[in-house]
């Protein structure tokens, strides 16, 4: 069963606050494509105003997306399918948070989906979600995912999927964001 909702707000473009129109990559026009695509967006805590800044974000058509994931290595797929496999169980997950009359889409990203921590006890973290034109797919709910448990994931990839990522970051993001973007954040395509 597939269950659907307007996207909401906070993967909303931060320029001009309205959806994400086009794949990062390949600049299809996501609005009216008939395939799904990933949006991920990364926040950093301000230390003096304590506000929540966007470090970066991006959306991916499901073609870049998987050959983008084509790229990274074997060992490094076993290993993060492993991570996640030890803290997520994704079934429980999706029943739990969408009971029927129950269901609040903060929900779905108030906490790490690793460390079961609230997001808002992280000084970074990265939401994301996965949509179908100007709708979020909730059968494949939105996460958050804190900085310790982007730490931890840095350390189960091999060498050659962090040198992918990190010429990822350089076709995805836009130079003045490249820059300002730490070495340690993870992108999770």
């Amino acid at each position: 069963m597939s269950f659907t909702i307007d996207i909401p707000e906070i993967f909303y473009a931060s320029q001009d606050k309205q959806p994400i129109k086009h794949c990062a990559i390949c600049g299809t026009f996501l609005l009216k494509e008939y395939q799904p695509y990933l949006i991920e967006k990364a926040f950093k805590k301000n230390t003096i105003t304590k506000e929540d800044e966007l470090i970066f974000e991006y959306a991916l058509c499901r073609n870049c997306q998987q050959n983008a994931s084509e790229e990274l290595s074997k060992e490094s797929l076993a290993n993060i399918k492993m991570y996640f496999d030890l803290y997520v169980d994704f079934e429980v997950r999706q029943k739990e948070l969408l009971k029927p009359g129950n269901f609040k889409f903060d929900d779905c990203i108030k906490d790490c989906i690793i460390t079961k921590k609230p997001i808002s006890d992280f000084d970074e973290y990265q939401v994301g979600g996965y949509f179908f034109r100007n709708q979020l797919l909730l059968d494949s709910l939105p996460f958050a995912i804190g900085e310790k448990a982007m730490s931890e994931i840095q350390e189960v990839i091999s060498k050659k999927t962090r040198d992918f990522l990190d010429g990822f970051k350089d076709k995805i993001l836009p130079v003045d964001i490249r820059d300002k973007v730490p070495d340690d954040f993870l992108i999770l395509i």
